[in-house]
């Protein structure tokens, strides 16, 4: 017997995501957006979020509303974790909503007790001991060897929508007519240890501008303060808080949730990662042409070489 969101797809229904994961795990929930839109074409889709993540979750495909709370059990990078006061007051404004659906995103068992206060019909997530007693559609839980996208599509199946192999996507804004196009460089990450020196980063920045292409490093304030002043920068290399690197030539960094968002974007990646157990889990899921460099983290001579290499290779096939 198909379900009843299956039998009425023909009417408004209303779907509400719920992520309340970091900056890259936010990311591949949109992955989740386009085969969405096309099995439920009238239904209106709403995410629910950190309060740092709302930037990127308003990106997301078809999104009609994204509510934002930091959840007292968890902290953002560079916050304490959220007020319980807070959370409860956006929790009833949305449980006012009123979904005919809610996919909780998240592994952890506290974001299934969250939906199940939303009282939908049904809510659907990754089981463990504890996630079951709230979810009405438990999945087997995530499998860490797979790209995590996939994963997350395993939600779509009690949703009558086949399995699919999706990629993160973000909307991408048209850059202006005098918008140039740049080389963007985001050398941190919320956990140190996925960083090379900063270092490394400077040189192949002081080598593309030294080649007269423009360079941008990103970051947020405190981490952009570890960099000299700009008075020690070649005038074509700027410091930037940038999010959205929309008309990027290339972005370069680490595992983090800003290269996460680039791919989503469609912008060329150039990624250094550290842990190859965990790398086809978390590797860069947007539609990209994405170059990954491998480290034991032990030998960084040759990121420099290969960063640049594959700069020369991008730039002149876009000649």
């Amino acid at each position: 017997m198909l379900h009843k969101l299956e039998r009425g797809k023909t009417q408004k229904k209303r779907f509400l995501l719920v992520c309340f994961d970091n900056l890259g795990d936010l990311v591949f929930c949109s992955a989740l957006m386009d085969p969405l839109k096309k099995q439920y074409p009238n239904a209106e889709f709403d995410l629910w979020c950190k309060q740092y993540t709302k930037k990127v979750g308003l990106r997301f495909p078809f999104m009609n509303e994204v509510f934002s709370s930091d959840p007292p059990w968890d902290k953002s990078p560079g916050r304490a974790s959220g007020s319980w006061l807070k959370f409860v007051k956006e929790l009833i404004k949305v449980r006012a909503s009123s979904y005919d659906a809610v996919l909780v995103c998240s592994p952890h068992w506290k974001s299934s007790v969250v939906s199940w206060f939303l009282k939908s019909s049904m809510r659907i997530g990754f089981n463990s001991k504890r996630a079951k007693y709230f979810l009405t559609h438990p999945n087997a839980p995530i499998d860490r060897s797979k790209p995590i996208c996939s994963e997350l599509s395993r939600l779509l199946t009690p949703l009558n929508i086949p399995y699919c192999d999706n990629a993160a996507r973000l909307i991408k804004k048209q850059p202006s007519r005098d918008s140039e196009r740049t080389v963007v460089i985001h050398p941190f990450a919320g956990n140190p240890k996925r960083c090379v020196p900063l270092d490394l980063w400077l040189e192949i920045a002081s080598q593309l501008a030294k080649g007269g292409l423009k360079v941008k490093i990103v970051g947020s304030p405190s981490e952009l303060s570890l960099i000299g002043q700009e008075e020690d920068l070649p005038s074509n290399i700027v410091k930037d808080t940038l999010l959205f690197p929309d008309s990027a030539t290339l972005f370069c960094g680490h595992d983090s949730g800003p290269t996460h968002v680039a791919s989503a974007l469609g912008v060329p990646i150039f990624a250094v990662y550290f842990d190859s157990a965990k790398a086809k889990e978390n590797l860069p899921q947007g539609g990209s042409n994405n170059h990954i460099y491998r480290t034991d983290g032990k030998s960084y001579h040759q990121i420099v070489e290969k960063c640049l290499e594959f700069i020369k290779e991008l730039t002149s096939c876009n000649h």
